[in-house]
């Protein structure tokens, strides 16, 4: 026997730890206009809030990606790396996705946080 006299708290912390790792198990993400240029990417919040749910976070745009998380342009404009994953078929999702999953400990749909498309200034040319 042995190692029962430890409290029960840290097993309940353990349990809550293996949910919580496994939420975004297989997801890759590839952050855009959200990591300040020159500053290591691994040390951002959201960055280690990907990672602490099982995802895994990359600076590189590759097959490895699965989804491009960025943050919300208020003139609609993308980034490269979004149209990229836009092409590749990725998943392109706002912050808030990343936090609706943080929140509700399951990977939710992406649809309805795809960012929001840029407002037609002017007609595509026929």
């Amino acid at each position: 026997g042995g190692g029962e006299t430890s409290g029960g708290q840290q097993d309940v912390r353990d349990i809550y730890a293996g949910i919580q790792s496994s939420v975004l198990r297989g997801v890759c993400v590839l952050f855009t206009r959200v990591i300040p240029l020159g500053a290591p990417p691994e040390e951002h919040l959201m960055w280690r809030l990907a990672e602490s749910l099982g995802a895994s976070c990359t600076t590189q745009q590759g097959a490895q990606v699965t989804h491009v998380v960025t943050r919300e342009a208020a003139d609609g404009s993308r980034t490269g790396k979004v149209r990229w994953g836009e092409q590749e078929g990725k998943h392109v999702v706002t912050l808030a996705w990343l936090r609706a999953c943080a929140h509700l400990w399951r990977r939710v749909e992406e649809a309805p946080f795809a960012p929001p498309e840029a407002p037609a200034t002017e007609a595509a040319p026929e």
